[in-house]
């Protein structure tokens, strides 16, 4: 399992009164089996989550049975506390694989979970009528409280994302000048993010940030604009190391940079720093939401606010924006080695542009850590053309 967290995993296990878990595909699988390493392959890696199923037992062996040949083999010489076992049936049909497993582990009047964010509908279908008195509990909230907490391991990913991420944003820095396209802007930054070692993910970037580009391919959804003279240009990115994800946003200024837009960047700055020091371990995230709802209140401002932990995907629980309130999970709370993102922005009087900043942050015992490190100011750029 990943380092450090099969113990972490049964002790949420027994906390939650499981004696087991299945796990239908999708990130938890690589998760579990550490295949979000330095040794993996992009194909295995897909492979896995798309063609597998990991059974896990609150005591015992866990299981993986996966159709692939090659992935067997290289799961039993990497892990060989893992039991792997070749599916005779393709995917979906491998629930009789998993339901196999299960009566063999003597598991089928106990209470398990399962990741339904994965699982088919037809395996539950199948599972019920199969084990009639097995109750089923979704184990997705479980599943995520265990990822909240990263490993040393996992942090240095983390961290390397970020200085590949900080890479592209020092190039757009460099690059951005009038009259250039916002698609050659996401150019710069995929090239200088895959020199610094890493992979360049979404990105949005101009005056309104509404261009979303998908790489390898400057693929551009929505609007396409020119970097506008003492304007502010907006780039909100996400970059990867090894698959972990890393999310930033800054906003730059060719020209003269008006009243206006200094007083709107800083108070973008100050509410966002507001909401990281007003965060404390053991705190829930609630009472967080909380907090940043009225001070947005009190200040009048219709500006976008968000939170959200950060691993092997971008948006992980647990998350909260002024968009998706709900999205507060109520009883989930801060703890160390807690990775996020917090992020503000701001729209000016008439609409014409959009400015924001969005850092990542390290929860320890003693404290918050900030792991982006670029100035949190606007960042002035050539004004020639």
């Amino acid at each position: 399992m990943a380092i450090g967290s099969l113990p972490r995993l049964r002790d949420k296990m027994a906390e939650y009164g499981v004696e087991g878990l299945v796990i239908g595909g999708g990130d938890n699988v690589s998760y579990l089996l550490n295949y979000k390493n330095q040794d993996a392959s992009l194909c295995h890696r897909n492979l896995l989550e798309n063609g597998s199923a990991l059974i896990i037992p609150r005591e015992g062996t866990p299981v993986l049975v996966t159709q692939i040949p090659g992935l067997v083999m290289d799961a039993t010489s990497r892990m060989p506390y893992l039991e792997v076992r070749k599916a005779e049936r393709s995917y979906p049909e491998i629930v009789q694989e998993v339901i196999l497993v299960i009566r063999q582990k003597g598991l089928t009047r106990e209470h398990l979970g399962i990741d339904m964010d994965f699982v088919p509908g037809s395996w539950m279908e199948q599972l019920r009528k199969e084990m009639p008195r097995t109750v089923w509990f979704d184990a997705r909230r479980l599943l995520e409280e265990v990822r909240l907490v990263k490993t040393e391991q996992e942090i240095e990913f983390i961290r390397k994302s970020i200085r590949a991420l900080e890479a592209g944003f020092k190039a757009v820095r460099r690059e951005l000048k009038p009259r250039r396209k916002t698609e050659e802007m996401h150019s710069v930054f995929c090239q200088a993010v895959l020199s610094a070692g890493g992979f360049p993910e979404l990105c949005s970037a101009g005056a309104l940030a509404r261009q979303w580009g998908v790489p390898p391919y400057p693929m551009w959804f929505g609007y396409s604009e020119r970097v506008q003279a003492d304007a502010p240009f907006r780039l909100d990115a996400c970059a990867s190391f090894q698959f972990y994800f890393s999310d930033m946003m800054r906003t730059f200024f060719c020209g003269e940079i008006s009243k206006e837009a200094r007083e709107a960047y800083q108070a973008c700055s100050d509410f966002k720093n507001f909401m990281v020091g007003s965060i404390r371990l053991g705190m829930k995230v609630k009472e967080l939401y909380e907090q940043v709802k009225e001070r947005a209140r009190t200040l009048g401002n219709s500006g976008y606010f968000g939170f959200h932990s950060i691993g092997l995907t971008i948006h992980e629980g647990p998350f909260f924006s002024k968009r998706e309130p709900s999205a507060a999970h109520t009883d989930m709370v801060f703890v160390p080695n807690m990775v996020f993102c917090v992020e503000k922005s701001w729209s000016c009087h008439d609409g014409s542009w959009v400015m924001g900043e969005e850092d990542m942050y390290l929860l320890r015992k003693t404290g918050v850590e900030r792991l982006t490190s670029l100035p949190e100011v606007l960042l002035s750029c050539s004004s020639s053309g």
